[in-house]
């Protein structure tokens, strides 16, 4: 495709649908969780744990706050496998070091939110651990090991179910995204294409449609779409290579700037302007 490059005076419509995703990396869990662990102990019930999501969690986790109702349970059971993974950590680090005295306080520390963190079976692992902790003398070197197994256990399992749990919400905030950067894209631009390789210029009429809306197969369409602040990407595949475009929302969102390149070697300024707004209805 080359759009910018020979352009004449066409309209293409491009359907944004979602783009492919900025790779996020997995937060550093282990600080979080330290940092979050007297509110993690003090949660007693799914809607606390949400309470805690939302306000504290979620931004600390990359993660959106704003949560679908079927997305809720997902991120109270998140909480929950924090809450265990650091009371896991905790016993596991006492075991370790032979702290007996250390023990106690931990279990006696989730008194209040043992009901919600270990009813309905929720962590065996965890449950047999600190259930092993309340069986141990002083003084019992091997038993103090094999704790450090089951807390070892019951920590794996947590880590794991976490990260899963992130990265389904994750795909989620992702989602999210991408349907507001449509959102704010949609409508019809005038662009204005200068290309510095011959100094030629040209326009172009764009239509973004509104999110979730299908497009033809033969509509062009942009093969990556970003928009992060008032920035935008754009990245078209074409027969030759490719083409990526890097812009600015200016003038209170109603104009576009910025340049572009592409590998046939043409290169040049983007300069686009908001028409008309988000059109309504099927594409034809």
């Amino acid at each position: 495709m080359t759009l910018h490059v020979f352009g004449f005076a066409l309209v293409f419509t491009l359907a944004l649908a979602p783009a492919s995703a900025v790779a996020v990396d997995a937060p550093p869990f282990l600080p979080i969780i330290e940092h979050h662990a007297q509110p993690l102990t003090a949660v007693t019930s799914d809607a606390e744990a949400l309470t805690l999501f939302s306000s504290q969690l979620a931004s600390a986790l990359n993660l959106s706050a704003s949560l679908a109702p079927d997305q809720q349970q997902t991120a109270s059971q998140l909480v929950a496998e924090l809450a265990a993974w650091r009371l896991a950590a905790a016993v596991r680090k006492a075991a370790d070091a032979d702290d007996h005295a250390a023990l106690p306080p931990l279990v006696q520390s989730i008194s209040t939110q043992r009901n919600w963190l270990l009813g309905n079976d929720q962590f065996p692992a965890l449950n047999r651990a600190l259930t092993f902790s309340e069986t141990l003398q002083t003084g019992d070197p091997a038993r103090m090991a094999h704790l450090a197994g089951l807390a070892f256990r019951a920590e794996a399992e947590a880590e794991r179910n976490a990260r899963l749990l992130w990265d389904r919400l994750l795909s989620w905030t992702e989602h999210l995204k991408a349907q507001k950067a449509a959102a704010r894209l949609c409508g019809t631009w005038q662009w204005t294409i200068h290309n510095h390789k011959n100094h030629q210029e040209h326009k172009t009429a764009i239509v973004f449609l509104p999110p979730g809306t299908p497009a033809p197969p033969d509509m062009p369409q942009p093969a990556r779409m970003v928009v992060l602040g008032d920035a935008v990407y754009l990245r078209w595949d074409f027969q030759r290579g490719y083409q990526e475009d890097s812009l600015l929302f200016v003038k209170e969102g109603s104009h576009l700037e910025g340049t572009f390149m592409a590998t046939t070697g043409d290169r040049g300024a983007i300069t686009g302007k908001r028409i008309a707004g988000c059109a309504v209805g099927n594409v034809k």
